[in-house]
């Protein structure tokens, strides 16, 4: 398996996340913490994410005891103020290049119970639902679990109920989503790979400042957590949905009833994004996935698998594109311009190391 050690993850629970004001979930996640293919991520910076129920408690709290990791801007403007900005974009604050007092490098971000519950269930921006794979710390037990849709390690405490079935929900919406993409024949490596790219079309960083084999270096070197990860989601798909092949591909069914069957059951904001499109594909009043109005799904079942694709993967597309973009312009004002710029550069380094 491709998981960090659990001495490492004890240690980064131990020595990082204990030193913040408590939290309901945290996550570590990225090549510094997951093995990806491509260039060594030693020494990179580790990524965090904590889930909080009052992002304004507990930012009051963090300035009182690590004041320097906000920009001046932002401790002038106060816990309530970068709260309310962190809901224009994507719902997470974020302090990046962080010199922690462990001597580690670190990005954090910040983000409430309800927003990070509504993006797992209704694809809000897919910004946090889109990642998966990680290890929970059950009373300082590791399990072996999953969440999201890319290597993520992280713990928990009582009260995550609510969190874990709507993340069971993602998992299985992420699952139908990248099938939905595939070709009538496939492998699993089609499917991982679909599935860890659901949130990077569409995201104008993909262009400008990201590994341009990041998907591709994520599934080669995870495909056995993501295995574990989606091995319940597999179990849960609708029968009937695929068939394993002499070869040992799958193929799925293309039955147009059974496939707008299968649309109407994606997360809200994707159904709306694809009726969105529908209206446009096909002149008509836009179909109303949450009602019985189903006419543009059933009308998309009926169409060639690459008119299917392209109108999936473009409401996809539409959601991330709109969420980087605003999340982008609410972390130059977290990081500041100084901070921004070391980041940016960073960022196009590793951009053009993969070329």
């Amino acid at each position: 398996m491709a998981f960090v050690r659990a001495s490492s993850q004890h240690w980064l629970k131990r020595n990082i996340i204990d030193t913040f004001p408590p939290q309901l979930l945290s996550m570590a996640y990225g090549s510094a913490v997951f093995a990806q293919d491509g260039p060594s991520a030693q020494g990179s910076m580790v990524d965090f994410v904590f889930v909080v129920e009052d992002p304004v408690r507990w930012h009051t709290q963090n300035m009182k005891e690590n004041q320097s990791h906000y920009s001046l801007l932002c401790r002038n403007l106060g816990p309530r103020r970068i709260s309310h900005i962190a809901n224009f974009g994507a719902g997470v604050y974020y302090n990046t290049l962080v010199n922690h007092r462990s001597g580690t490098l670190i990005k954090y971000g910040v983000v409430s119970t309800s927003a990070l519950q509504m993006d797992l269930e209704q694809w809000t921006s897919l910004y946090l639902a889109g990642w998966p794979c990680c290890v929970v710390i059950f009373d300082h037990e590791i399990v072996q679990t999953g969440r999201l849709h890319k290597p993520v390690l992280h713990w928990h405490e009582d009260g995550c109920d609510k969190l874990i079935k709507a993340q069971q929900r993602n998992l299985d919406a992420a699952l139908t989503t990248a099938l939905l993409l595939s070709p009538q024949v496939f492998t699993d490596y089609d499917v991982y790979m679909n599935l860890c790219g659901l949130s990077y079309g569409g995201d104008f960083r993909m262009i400008i400042g990201e590994n341009k084999n990041k998907v591709k270096n994520i599934v080669t070197a995870q495909m056995d957590s993501l295995e574990l990860l989606f091995r319940d989601s597999w179990e849960r798909l609708r029968p009937g949905f695929l068939m394993k092949t002499q070869a040992g591909t799958w193929q799925r069914d293309t039955d147009p009833k059974f496939i707008s069957e299968v649309l109407m059951e994606l997360p809200e904001n994707l159904k709306r994004n694809i009726a969105l499109l529908l209206e446009q594909q096909y002149k008509t009043e836009r179909p109303q996935p949450e009602g019985n109005n189903g006419w543009g799904f059933r009308k998309l079942g009926e169409e060639s698998l690459t008119v299917q694709h392209n109108i999936v993967g473009q409401s996809l597309s539409n959601i991330v594109r709109r969420s980087s973009i605003r999340q982008s312009m609410v972390g130059l004002l977290s990081a500041g311009p100084v901070k921004s710029a070391l980041y940016s550069g960073a960022k196009l380094q590793k951009m053009i190391s993969s070329f």
